[in-house]
Protein backbone atom coordinates (compact mmCIF):
# COMPACT_ATOMS: atom_id res chain seq x y z
CA UNK A 1 0.00 0.00 0.00
CA UNK A 2 2.75 2.46 0.94
CA UNK A 3 4.49 1.76 -2.35
CA UNK A 4 1.36 2.21 -4.46
CA UNK A 5 0.18 5.55 -3.09
CA UNK A 6 3.11 7.69 -4.29
CA UNK A 7 2.43 6.47 -7.84
CA UNK A 8 -0.91 8.24 -7.69
CA UNK A 9 0.57 11.58 -6.61
CA UNK A 10 2.62 14.07 -8.54
CA UNK A 11 5.47 15.88 -6.90
CA UNK A 12 4.08 19.33 -7.80
CA UNK A 13 0.67 18.74 -6.22
CA UNK A 14 -0.57 21.19 -3.62
CA UNK A 15 -1.16 19.93 -0.09
CA UNK A 16 -4.93 20.24 -0.58
CA UNK A 17 -4.86 18.21 -3.82
CA UNK A 18 -2.55 15.60 -2.29
CA UNK A 19 -4.93 15.23 0.66
CA UNK A 20 -7.94 14.83 -1.63
CA UNK A 21 -6.24 12.19 -3.80
CA UNK A 22 -5.00 10.31 -0.74
CA UNK A 23 -8.49 10.33 0.74
CA UNK A 24 -10.00 8.97 -2.48
CA UNK A 25 -7.32 6.29 -2.58
CA UNK A 26 -8.31 5.19 0.93
CA UNK A 27 -11.98 5.12 -0.09
CA UNK A 28 -11.11 2.57 -2.78
CA UNK A 29 -9.63 0.34 -0.08
CA UNK A 30 -12.63 0.98 2.15
CA UNK A 31 -15.09 -0.15 -0.52
CA UNK A 32 -13.24 -3.45 -0.87
CA UNK A 33 -13.49 -4.23 2.83
CA UNK A 34 -17.02 -2.86 3.30
CA UNK A 35 -18.24 -5.20 0.54
CA UNK A 36 -16.67 -8.10 2.39
CA UNK A 37 -18.48 -7.02 5.56
CA UNK A 38 -21.83 -7.00 3.77
CA UNK A 39 -21.24 -10.49 2.39
CA UNK A 40 -20.47 -11.87 5.85
CA UNK A 41 -23.45 -10.09 7.45
CA UNK A 42 -25.77 -11.51 4.78
CA UNK A 43 -25.01 -15.05 5.93
CA UNK A 44 -27.42 -14.58 8.81
CA UNK A 45 -27.53 -14.97 12.58
CA UNK A 46 -26.99 -18.72 12.47
CA UNK A 47 -23.39 -18.07 11.47
CA UNK A 48 -22.62 -17.16 15.08
CA UNK A 49 -23.41 -20.66 16.24
CA UNK A 50 -21.31 -22.24 13.50
CA UNK A 51 -18.41 -19.90 14.26
CA UNK A 52 -18.46 -21.06 17.89
CA UNK A 53 -18.14 -24.75 17.01
CA UNK A 54 -14.95 -26.19 18.57
CA UNK A 55 -13.52 -27.06 15.16
CA UNK A 56 -13.99 -23.48 13.99
CA UNK A 57 -12.58 -21.96 17.18
CA UNK A 58 -9.54 -24.22 17.01
CA UNK A 59 -9.05 -23.41 13.32
CA UNK A 60 -9.18 -19.65 13.94
CA UNK A 61 -6.86 -20.04 16.92
CA UNK A 62 -4.32 -21.88 14.78
CA UNK A 63 -4.68 -19.17 12.13
CA UNK A 64 -3.79 -16.46 14.63
CA UNK A 65 -0.86 -18.52 15.91
CA UNK A 66 0.43 -18.87 12.36
CA UNK A 67 -0.01 -15.14 11.81
CA UNK A 68 1.88 -14.44 15.02
CA UNK A 69 4.71 -16.67 13.86
CA UNK A 70 4.79 -14.62 10.68
CA UNK A 71 5.05 -11.44 12.75
CA UNK A 72 8.03 -13.00 14.53
CA UNK A 73 9.70 -13.27 11.13
CA UNK A 74 9.72 -17.06 10.92
CA UNK A 75 8.14 -16.90 7.45
CA UNK A 76 6.27 -14.46 5.21
CA UNK A 77 2.60 -14.60 4.22
CA UNK A 78 1.78 -13.13 0.84
CA UNK A 79 -0.20 -13.73 -2.31
CA UNK A 80 1.29 -16.01 -4.99
CA UNK A 81 3.94 -14.09 -6.91
CA UNK A 82 2.09 -14.43 -10.21
CA UNK A 83 -1.12 -12.96 -8.84
CA UNK A 84 0.80 -10.28 -6.94
CA UNK A 85 2.65 -9.20 -10.08
CA UNK A 86 -0.54 -9.02 -12.16
CA UNK A 87 -2.39 -6.94 -9.56
CA UNK A 88 0.62 -4.66 -9.16
CA UNK A 89 0.90 -4.23 -12.94
CA UNK A 90 -2.76 -3.31 -13.27
CA UNK A 91 -2.43 -0.90 -10.37
CA UNK A 92 0.68 0.72 -11.87
CA UNK A 93 -1.08 1.14 -15.22
CA UNK A 94 -3.79 3.27 -13.67
CA UNK A 95 -3.40 6.94 -14.48
CA UNK A 96 -2.14 8.88 -11.48
CA UNK A 97 -3.32 12.32 -10.47
CA UNK A 98 -7.03 11.87 -11.22
CA UNK A 99 -9.68 10.70 -8.80
CA UNK A 100 -11.00 7.72 -10.79
CA UNK A 101 -7.54 6.29 -11.32
CA UNK A 102 -6.57 6.80 -7.69
CA UNK A 103 -9.82 5.19 -6.53
CA UNK A 104 -9.19 2.09 -8.67
CA UNK A 105 -5.63 1.91 -7.35
CA UNK A 106 -7.07 1.94 -3.84
CA UNK A 107 -9.38 -0.97 -4.67
CA UNK A 108 -6.51 -2.98 -6.12
CA UNK A 109 -4.21 -2.07 -3.23
CA UNK A 110 -6.84 -3.38 -0.84
CA UNK A 111 -6.61 -6.74 -2.57
CA UNK A 112 -2.81 -6.69 -2.68
CA UNK A 113 -2.41 -5.67 0.96
CA UNK A 114 -5.11 -7.93 2.42
CA UNK A 115 -2.64 -10.62 3.60
CA UNK A 116 -0.94 -7.94 5.71
CA UNK A 117 -4.18 -7.26 7.56
CA UNK A 118 -5.41 -10.82 7.96
CA UNK A 119 -5.41 -10.73 11.76
CA UNK A 120 -7.53 -7.60 12.33
CA UNK A 121 -9.66 -8.51 9.34
CA UNK A 122 -10.40 -11.96 10.77
CA UNK A 123 -11.37 -10.48 14.14
CA UNK A 124 -13.64 -7.93 12.47
CA UNK A 125 -15.32 -10.61 10.35
CA UNK A 126 -16.03 -12.65 13.47
CA UNK A 127 -17.72 -9.61 15.03
CA UNK A 128 -19.71 -8.88 11.88
CA UNK A 129 -20.90 -12.46 11.52
CA UNK A 130 -22.07 -12.42 15.12
CA UNK A 131 -23.99 -9.16 14.64
CA UNK A 132 -25.77 -10.33 11.47
CA UNK A 133 -26.49 -6.67 10.69
CA UNK A 134 -25.85 -5.27 7.20
CA UNK A 135 -25.23 -1.75 8.51
CA UNK A 136 -22.88 -3.01 11.22
CA UNK A 137 -21.15 -5.29 8.73
CA UNK A 138 -20.50 -2.62 6.15
CA UNK A 139 -19.56 0.10 8.62
CA UNK A 140 -17.27 -2.14 10.69
CA UNK A 141 -15.12 -3.11 7.73
CA UNK A 142 -15.32 0.42 6.33
CA UNK A 143 -14.05 1.92 9.60
CA UNK A 144 -11.36 -0.77 9.80
CA UNK A 145 -10.08 0.23 6.39
CA UNK A 146 -10.16 3.92 7.31
CA UNK A 147 -8.02 3.16 10.34
CA UNK A 148 -5.61 1.27 8.12
CA UNK A 149 -5.57 4.23 5.76
CA UNK A 150 -4.60 6.94 8.27
CA UNK A 151 -0.84 6.38 7.78
CA UNK A 152 -1.41 6.51 4.03
CA UNK A 153 -3.31 9.77 4.38
CA UNK A 154 -0.44 11.24 6.38
CA UNK A 155 2.09 9.97 3.87
CA UNK A 156 0.20 11.26 0.85
CA UNK A 157 -0.49 14.68 2.34
CA UNK A 158 2.88 15.38 3.91
CA UNK A 159 5.14 13.49 1.57
CA UNK A 160 6.24 11.35 4.50
CA UNK A 161 7.43 14.25 6.69
CA UNK A 162 4.89 13.51 9.45
CA UNK A 163 5.70 9.82 9.71
CA UNK A 164 8.63 8.40 11.69
CA UNK A 165 11.58 7.26 9.69
CA UNK A 166 11.84 3.60 8.90
CA UNK A 167 14.31 1.64 10.93
CA UNK A 168 14.98 -1.33 13.13
CA UNK A 169 12.30 -0.19 15.58
CA UNK A 170 9.64 -1.25 13.05
CA UNK A 171 10.78 -4.87 13.27
CA UNK A 172 10.66 -4.71 17.06
CA UNK A 173 7.12 -3.32 17.02
CA UNK A 174 6.14 -5.99 14.51
CA UNK A 175 7.44 -8.70 16.86
CA UNK A 176 5.57 -7.11 19.77
CA UNK A 177 2.34 -7.26 17.78
CA UNK A 178 3.03 -10.95 17.29
CA UNK A 179 2.87 -11.45 21.06
CA UNK A 180 -0.32 -9.37 21.25
CA UNK A 181 -1.84 -11.46 18.47
CA UNK A 182 -1.37 -14.59 20.57
CA UNK A 183 -3.93 -13.21 23.02
CA UNK A 184 -6.70 -13.84 20.46
CA UNK A 185 -6.42 -17.67 20.56
CA UNK A 186 -6.69 -17.51 24.35
CA UNK A 187 -9.93 -15.54 24.05
CA UNK A 188 -11.33 -17.97 21.48
CA UNK A 189 -10.28 -21.15 23.27
CA UNK A 190 -11.65 -19.90 26.62
CA UNK A 191 -15.04 -21.07 25.37
CA UNK A 192 -14.00 -24.70 25.05
CA UNK A 193 -10.92 -25.07 27.29
CA UNK A 194 -10.89 -25.09 31.08
CA UNK A 195 -10.40 -21.60 32.54
CA UNK A 196 -7.42 -22.68 34.63
CA UNK A 197 -5.53 -23.82 31.55
CA UNK A 198 -6.29 -20.53 29.79
CA UNK A 199 -5.01 -18.58 32.81
CA UNK A 200 -1.82 -20.63 32.85
CA UNK A 201 -1.25 -19.99 29.13
CA UNK A 202 -1.99 -16.28 29.61
CA UNK A 203 0.52 -16.07 32.43
CA UNK A 204 3.22 -17.78 30.37
CA UNK A 205 2.49 -15.47 27.43
CA UNK A 206 2.80 -12.43 29.71
CA UNK A 207 6.17 -13.64 30.97
CA UNK A 208 7.38 -14.38 27.42
CA UNK A 209 6.33 -10.88 26.32
CA UNK A 210 8.15 -9.40 29.31
CA UNK A 211 11.33 -11.24 28.36
CA UNK A 212 11.11 -9.83 24.85
CA UNK A 213 10.57 -6.29 26.16
CA UNK A 214 13.57 -6.74 28.45
CA UNK A 215 15.65 -7.82 25.45
CA UNK A 216 14.39 -4.76 23.55
CA UNK A 217 15.21 -2.30 26.32
CA UNK A 218 18.65 -3.79 26.89
CA UNK A 219 19.66 -2.53 23.45
CA UNK A 220 18.30 0.98 23.94
CA UNK A 221 20.33 4.01 24.82
CA UNK A 222 17.42 6.46 25.11
CA UNK A 223 16.44 6.92 28.73
CA UNK A 224 12.66 7.38 28.40
CA UNK A 225 12.05 4.48 26.02
CA UNK A 226 14.36 2.23 28.00
CA UNK A 227 12.53 3.08 31.23
CA UNK A 228 9.09 2.58 29.68
CA UNK A 229 10.01 -0.83 28.28
CA UNK A 230 11.51 -1.89 31.59
CA UNK A 231 8.40 -0.72 33.49
CA UNK A 232 5.97 -2.59 31.20
CA UNK A 233 8.14 -5.72 31.31
CA UNK A 234 8.14 -5.61 35.11
CA UNK A 235 4.36 -5.32 35.24
CA UNK A 236 3.98 -8.26 32.86
CA UNK A 237 6.32 -10.41 34.94
CA UNK A 238 4.39 -9.62 38.12
CA UNK A 239 1.05 -10.27 36.42
CA UNK A 240 2.22 -13.45 34.74
CA UNK A 241 3.79 -14.78 37.93
CA UNK A 242 0.64 -14.07 39.95
CA UNK A 243 -1.44 -16.05 37.47
CA UNK A 244 0.89 -19.03 37.19
CA UNK A 245 1.98 -19.31 40.83
CA UNK A 246 -0.96 -21.59 41.74
CA UNK A 247 0.36 -24.12 39.22
CA UNK A 248 3.91 -23.93 40.55
CA UNK A 249 3.07 -23.52 44.25
CA UNK A 250 -0.47 -24.87 44.70
CA UNK A 251 -2.55 -23.17 47.39
CA UNK A 252 -5.81 -23.99 49.04
CA UNK A 253 -7.59 -21.31 47.06
CA UNK A 254 -8.37 -22.80 43.66
CA UNK A 255 -11.06 -21.51 41.36
CA UNK A 256 -14.00 -23.88 41.51
CA UNK A 257 -16.97 -24.41 39.25
CA UNK A 258 -19.16 -25.24 42.21
CA UNK A 259 -20.78 -21.83 42.17
CA UNK A 260 -21.68 -22.27 38.52
CA UNK A 261 -23.55 -25.46 39.37
CA UNK A 262 -25.94 -23.43 41.49
CA UNK A 263 -26.91 -21.12 38.64
CA UNK A 264 -29.43 -23.53 37.14
CA UNK A 265 -31.56 -23.22 40.28
CA UNK A 266 -34.89 -21.60 39.48
CA UNK A 267 -34.65 -22.14 35.71
CA UNK A 268 -36.52 -24.83 33.85
CA UNK A 269 -34.42 -26.24 31.04
CA UNK A 270 -36.20 -26.91 27.74
CA UNK A 271 -34.70 -28.93 24.91
CA UNK A 272 -36.22 -27.42 21.77
CA UNK A 273 -38.65 -24.91 20.33
CA UNK A 274 -41.71 -27.13 20.86
CA UNK A 275 -40.92 -27.60 24.54
CA UNK A 276 -40.24 -23.89 24.88
CA UNK A 277 -43.64 -22.95 23.49
CA UNK A 278 -45.36 -25.51 25.69
CA UNK A 279 -43.59 -24.21 28.79
CA UNK A 280 -44.65 -20.66 27.91
CA UNK A 281 -48.25 -21.81 27.52
CA UNK A 282 -48.11 -23.61 30.88
CA UNK A 283 -46.82 -20.47 32.58
CA UNK A 284 -49.47 -18.34 30.89
CA UNK A 285 -52.19 -20.68 32.15
CA UNK A 286 -51.05 -19.75 35.65
CA UNK A 287 -51.11 -16.07 34.73
CA UNK A 288 -47.34 -15.67 34.94
CA UNK A 289 -44.89 -13.62 32.91
CA UNK A 290 -42.09 -15.59 31.27
CA UNK A 291 -38.37 -14.93 30.95
CA UNK A 292 -36.39 -17.07 28.51
CA UNK A 293 -32.60 -17.18 28.76
CA UNK A 294 -31.00 -18.17 25.45
CA UNK A 295 -27.70 -19.64 26.57
CA UNK A 296 -24.60 -21.23 25.05
CA UNK A 297 -21.43 -22.58 26.64
CA UNK A 298 -19.29 -20.57 24.22
CA UNK A 299 -21.05 -17.30 25.11
CA UNK A 300 -18.82 -15.41 27.56
CA UNK A 301 -21.50 -12.82 28.40
CA UNK A 302 -23.95 -15.66 29.16
CA UNK A 303 -21.55 -16.92 31.80
CA UNK A 304 -21.18 -13.41 33.17
CA UNK A 305 -24.95 -13.24 33.57
CA UNK A 306 -24.87 -16.47 35.55
CA UNK A 307 -21.94 -15.50 37.72
CA UNK A 308 -22.52 -11.81 38.39
CA UNK A 309 -26.12 -10.91 37.59
CA UNK A 310 -28.54 -13.75 38.30
CA UNK A 311 -27.34 -14.52 41.87
CA UNK A 312 -27.88 -10.90 43.01
CA UNK A 313 -30.50 -10.56 45.76
CA UNK A 314 -32.51 -7.86 43.97
CA UNK A 315 -32.51 -9.88 40.75
CA UNK A 316 -33.63 -12.96 42.66
CA UNK A 317 -36.49 -10.96 44.19
CA UNK A 318 -37.64 -9.93 40.72
CA UNK A 319 -37.31 -13.50 39.45
CA UNK A 320 -40.18 -14.43 41.77
CA UNK A 321 -42.50 -12.61 39.36
CA UNK A 322 -41.47 -14.67 36.34
CA UNK A 323 -41.49 -18.23 35.11
CA UNK A 324 -37.81 -18.79 34.30
CA UNK A 325 -36.96 -20.85 31.23
CA UNK A 326 -33.60 -21.63 29.66
CA UNK A 327 -32.66 -23.27 26.39
CA UNK A 328 -29.12 -24.35 25.54
CA UNK A 329 -28.02 -23.23 22.06
CA UNK A 330 -24.42 -24.39 22.38
CA UNK A 331 -24.56 -26.85 19.49
CA UNK A 332 -25.09 -25.58 15.95
CA UNK A 333 -27.90 -27.86 14.87
CA UNK A 334 -31.51 -27.78 13.68
CA UNK A 335 -32.74 -26.98 17.20
CA UNK A 336 -30.51 -23.93 17.48
CA UNK A 337 -31.43 -22.67 14.01
CA UNK A 338 -35.15 -23.17 14.65
CA UNK A 339 -35.06 -21.10 17.85
CA UNK A 340 -32.95 -18.32 16.37
CA UNK A 341 -35.14 -18.09 13.28
CA UNK A 342 -38.38 -18.20 15.29
CA UNK A 343 -37.40 -15.22 17.41
CA UNK A 344 -35.06 -13.50 14.91
CA UNK A 345 -32.04 -13.81 17.17
CA UNK A 346 -28.73 -12.72 15.70
CA UNK A 347 -26.47 -13.17 18.70
CA UNK A 348 -26.13 -14.27 22.30
CA UNK A 349 -26.76 -13.56 25.05
CA UNK A 350 -30.40 -12.82 24.34
CA UNK A 351 -33.07 -12.79 27.04
CA UNK A 352 -36.69 -12.82 25.90
CA UNK A 353 -39.79 -11.79 27.83
CA UNK A 354 -43.38 -12.92 27.22
CA UNK A 355 -46.60 -11.49 28.62
CA UNK A 356 -49.42 -13.54 30.12
CA UNK A 357 -50.91 -14.06 26.64
CA UNK A 358 -47.71 -15.66 25.32
CA UNK A 359 -46.75 -12.66 23.17
CA UNK A 360 -43.11 -11.66 23.20
CA UNK A 361 -42.40 -8.21 24.61
CA UNK A 362 -39.95 -7.48 21.81
CA UNK A 363 -39.16 -3.98 23.04
CA UNK A 364 -38.00 -5.44 26.37
CA UNK A 365 -35.62 -8.00 24.89
CA UNK A 366 -32.13 -7.92 26.39
CA UNK A 367 -29.19 -8.43 24.04
CA UNK A 368 -25.76 -8.25 25.62
CA UNK A 369 -24.60 -8.21 29.21
CA UNK A 370 -26.27 -6.17 31.96
CA UNK A 371 -24.98 -5.85 35.51
CA UNK A 372 -27.17 -6.84 38.45
CA UNK A 373 -28.44 -3.33 39.19
CA UNK A 374 -29.44 -2.57 35.60
CA UNK A 375 -30.95 -6.00 35.06
CA UNK A 376 -33.03 -5.80 38.25
CA UNK A 377 -34.35 -2.42 37.10
CA UNK A 378 -35.13 -3.89 33.69
CA UNK A 379 -37.05 -6.78 35.25
CA UNK A 380 -39.09 -4.33 37.31
CA UNK A 381 -39.81 -2.33 34.15
CA UNK A 382 -41.02 -5.47 32.36
CA UNK A 383 -43.18 -6.45 35.33
CA UNK A 384 -44.75 -3.01 35.70
CA UNK A 385 -45.25 -2.56 31.97
CA UNK A 386 -47.07 -5.86 31.64
CA UNK A 387 -49.72 -4.96 34.20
Amino acid sequence: MLAALPLALKKDLSTKKAFALSFVYIQGMAVTYAALGLVVASLGGQVQGYLQHPYVLISFSLLFVLLAMSMFGWYEIKLPSGMMNKLTQVSNNQKGGNYIGVFLMGVLSGLIASPCTTAPLSAALLFVAQSGDYLVGGLTLYVLSLGMGIPLLLLGTSGGKLLPKAGGWMEQVKTLFGFIMLVVPLILLERIVDAEIILLMAGLLAIATALYLHHWQSGQSQGKLKTALWFVATLLVIGGASVTKNYIWPTAQVVSAANGEQQERGFKLVANLAELKQAINDANSDGRLVMVDLYADWCVACKEFEKYTFPDAKVQDEFANFALLKIDLTESDDTTIAVMEEFTVFGLPSILFFDTQGEELAAQRVTGFLNAKDFAEHLAKVRNGAK
